[in-house]
This record gives C-alpha cells, structure tokens and sequence, in this order.
C-alpha cells in the first residue's frame, strides 16, 4: 500500500466512528492544557531564600507566613494578620490583611510591620530579595477609646473656642 492509500483510509475510518470518541478526546486535551496552564501560573510552595557556596536554601511560604503573622502578633494596634505572598522577577511581595483596634494609628502600624517584617526576612531568615509591602485594613475591632495624650494636645478643646464660633442663627 502507498502512502496516499493509507491516509485515504485512515481518513475513511475515522469518518466511520462515533462521535464521542473525539468528543472525550477533545475533553482529555483540553484539561491537559489546563493542567499546563495551571502549572506555570501557580506559585512554588518553597522560595529561595540565598545561596551559599555549597547550595541553596529554600524557605516554604507556610514558614515566611508564620513569621510574618508573629511578627504582626507582637505589635500594637494588630489585632489578627494574614499574608499573601507573590514571586515576581526573584522577588517576594508581600501584601498584607490586617484586622486593626480601633484606637490604632494604621500609619504607625504600617512603618513598624514593615520594618519588623524586613529585619527578621533578612536577619532572621536570611531572605535577600524583598518587593514591596502592601498594607489592607480590612476590618476594625474593639471599642473606639480615649484619644492618646499626643493627640489630646493638639486638638482644641470646647472651652477655648470663642463663644460666637459655634452659632448658627444670626445675631440681632
């Protein structure tokens, strides 16, 4: 048989059989691509933290979380966090879910995490290659307290306003 003959009739038996054949067929490549797909989108369990001249050290992000959620524990004004860890271009960022008191100065909270989370990535843990830092507040608990005594003292009190500044009908 030539070579023609046997496309012909590979071609002839194709047409014969059912559909659904090439229907699961078409299914089975779809989820491999999928499968592919997923596998170069996901992020690693474990990230390089540095290399020395013998090898390298990996970090998990279950590791790096756990730090980053003790780090935040010990700091006042947070009252849960929970981190969300991307790789990008050999760096780690690192975007922040914090559950802040209500008396809590979110400015103050944000330059000591960060700087906290910082020093113990690279001190502790020997991670060298950090991305940014993005803080969400995303939800407030406790009561809301007295003001602290730095801010006590720069707000006005009632008895030094004048007398005049807070009325609304005109005067006759």
């Amino acid at each position: 048989m030539e070579t023609i003959d046997l496309i012909e009739s590979f071609f002839a038996g194709i047409a014969v059989q059912p559909v659904w054949k090439f229907q699961v067929l078409g299914l089975l490549v779809v989820a491999l691509l999928l499968l592919l797909a997923w596998d170069r989108v996901r992020q690693p369990s474990q990230m390089l933290a540095f290399t020395t001249e013998r090898g390298q050290v990996f970090l998990s992000r279950r590791a790096i979380t756990e730090m980053i959620a003790r780090v935040a524990a010990r700091t006042h004004g947070v009252a849960k966090c929970k981190s969300t860890l991307k790789r990008r271009s050999g760096k780690l960022f690192i975007t922040l879910h914090l559950t802040i008191r209500a008396d809590a100065d979110l400015m103050e909270i944000e330059r000591r995490l960060e700087t906290q989370i910082v020093e113990v990535l690279s001190r502790n843990l020997g991670f060298q290659s950090l991305g940014t830092f993005t803080t969400r507040a995303v939800s407030v608990v406790g009561e809301l307290g007295e003001p602290r005594a730095a801010s006590r003292a720069s707000a006005p009190r009632v008895a030094e306003l004048p007398r005049d500044a807070g009325a609304t009908t005109p005067q006759p």
